[in-house]
């Protein structure tokens, strides 16, 4: 299925691409704007990414370095018997 070229203007365009968040900004240039993943726009953006709050909080949650996350101790093999 080919899908019809969207036309931003001016206004939209701006707002969709503006820095105050990278991972927008790295899909709508991709996904909207064309630009290739190896595009030097797209590449700052995605290092951007990171340094976000929400992505930090997933990544440590992921980890398991999240505050409040705690190391179960307990013995977590079956009982034998």
């Amino acid at each position: 299925m080919t899908l019809e070229p969207i036309l931003l203007d001016g206004k939209l365009k701006d707002r969709l691409t503006h820095n105050r968040d990278p991972a927008l900004r790295a899909r709508v240039l991709t996904d909207l704007l064309d630009c290739r993943d190896d595009d030097r726009q797209v590449v700052l953006a995605r290092r951007r990414m990171t340094d976000q709050p929400w992505i930090k909080a997933t990544l440590a949650a992921h980890n398991g370095t999240a505050p409040g996350d705690r190391v179960s101790t307990q013995n977590t093999t079956a009982p034998t018997g």
